[in-house]
């Protein structure tokens, strides 16, 4: 797989995993967010553990990743997705900035 490609793909994933990610914190209403959302963020990265074949742990960072592409770095998921940097390249991004 050219690199190019790789990294459109790697970036769709990063918008899917931001998806993901919304949409269990959306079920949530506001009063009962502590623990379900403890739980619905446990089981969003145990589905995307599974898709993908990654550990817990690996999923759960996959996902903050995403999100923080997402939200707070669009210019770099852009970047990403066009090929201009890599997935590393991004995730020190969002790591750089935390």
């Amino acid at each position: 797989m050219r690199g190019g490609s790789r990294h459109w793909i790697q970036a769709h994933q990063a918008q899917i995993l931001a998806a993901l990610e919304a949409e269990a914190e959306a079920e949530l209403p506001a009063a009962v967010r502590d623990r379900e959302a403890e739980a619905a963020w446990n089981f969003t990265c145990e589905e995307v553990a599974c898709a993908l074949k990654l550990s817990g742990t690996t999923a759960a960072k996959r996902l903050e990743v995403a999100r923080e592409l997402d939200r707070q770095y669009p210019t770099t998921l852009g970047m990403l997705e066009r090929g201009e940097i890599c997935y590393m390249q991004a995730v020190a991004v969002t790591e750089a900035a935390a």
